[in-house]
């Protein structure tokens, strides 16, 4: 009797390219973040996901999306473009994070979301202000021609890290996102 044996597999699989629908894109910034949406009905903020939140630029009409994925399943959590009227408003209470409502494009059906996004310093939180406030000026221009190529980053693959679970008090607060801001659909 041998004591390892072998096993053939039954089925032989062979790997597949899977299309993440960014090949077309650079990414133009991208940080480690916690999103949360607001549950209308329960009137509370619920945890989206936590990953990198990325601005990607469309490399032909130059448009700009706002995309986030789990960190650990890669699911997406929040796709959407950055509209030009939609401004990111502080969260009260917290100098690192930002709320804004928008059509969200992650699930199935699309839906309008009251989003806010938490960073781990109130400096990375308005480096992000700036990156979207810069694609709002960008996606407003009606030109595909004229629209400003942002350069893209250098990124390294590397595995993300672990963003630490907020604290009950460092939840955002409900004040702000109780009334969404203006939002219009593409």
């Amino acid at each position: 009797m041998d004591p390892e044996p072998q096993y053939e597999a039954l089925v032989k699989l062979q790997e597949v390219k899977v299309d993440d629908g960014e090949q077309n894109e650079n990414v133009v910034y991208r940080e480690k973040s916690a999103l949360y949406r607001f549950d209308k009905s329960r009137n509370e903020w619920k945890e989206r996901g936590k990953g990198d939140i990325r601005l990607l630029q469309d490399k032909t009409t130059g448009r700009i999306r706002l995309l986030l994925r789990q960190a650990k399943t890669q699911k997406v959590r929040l796709n959407h473009f950055v509209q030009p009227i939609v401004e990111l408003k502080p969260n009260a209470g917290s100098d690192r994070s930002w709320t804004w409502s928008a059509t969200d494009y992650s699930d199935e059906a699309p839906e309008i979301v009251v989003f806010a996004i938490r960073f781990r310093d109130a400096d990375t939180a308005n480096k992000f202000k700036d990156a979207y406030d810069s694609a709002r000026k960008i996606n407003g221009e009606e030109d595909a021609e004229k629209r400003e190529r942002l350069p893209a980053l250098t990124v390294v693959e590397e595995e993300p890290e672990e963003t630490p679970a907020p604290a009950p008090e460092e939840a955002p607060a409900t004040e702000e996102a109780a009334a969404p801001a203006e939002e219009t659909t593409a």
